[in-house]
C-alpha cells in the first residue's frame, strides 16, 4: 500500500471499530428479546443466535467504500464470485470460496473475507501483502 493510503487506513480502523460494535449491539439486542420455550433451559450469552442473512443467496453487485475516496465492487453469480474492482479497477483473482454467510477471495496482494449482515448487507476485512487491514460495510444494489 502507498503511503497516501496510511491515513485512510486508519479511518478504516475507526469504521471496522464502529461496525463490530455496531454489530455487538445487534447481537446483544436480540438475546435480550428472545426468551426460550418455558420446557427450556435459557440459553447461554456465548451462545448467539443464528444469523438469518446465511440462509439468503449472495447473487448480484455488492459495492461499497472504504472512506471516502476508495470503492470496491464484488460481483456473485449465485454462490460464485465472479468479479472483484477496487477504484472501478478489476483486481485479479486466484481463489474464491463462499460457505454460507462467509465469502472469501484473495489474489496476489489482497484477500478480502466478507461476512452476511443482513439479507442485502456485508461487512468485509481487506488484507493487502504486508498485513495492513481495512474495514468496509457492502450492499447489495
Amino acid at each position: 500500500m502507498r503511503p497516501h493510503h496510511m491515513p485512510m487506513l486508519r479511518h478504516f480502523a475507526a469504521i471496522l471499530l464502529a461496525a463490530t460494535v455496531g454489530l455487538m449491539l445487534q447481537i446483544a439486542t436480540g438475546l435480550a428479546q428472545t426468551k426460550p420455550p418455558a420446557a427450556t433451559p435459557a440459553k447461554s450469552v456465548l451462545s448467539l443466535p443464528a444469523a438469518p442473512a446465511a440462509q439468503a443467496a449472495w447473487d448480484g453487485r455488492w459495492n461499497g467504500r472504504f472512506g471516502a475516496r476508495s470503492d470496491v465492487s464484488v460481483t456473485f453469480s449465485g454462490e460464485r464470485i465472479t468479479g472483484v474492482s477496487f477504484l472501478g479497477q478489476p483486481l485479479t483473482v486466484m481463489s474464491t470460496s463462499v460457505n454460507g454467510a462467509i465469502a472469501k477471495m484473495s489474489g496476489p496482494d489482497f484477500s478480502l473475507t466478507l461476512t452476511r449482515i443482513g439479507p442485502a448487507s456485508a461487512q468485509g476485512i481487506y488484507e493487502n501483502n504486508r498485513k495492513e487491514k481495512a474495514a468496509v460495510l457492502l450492499s447489495r444494489n
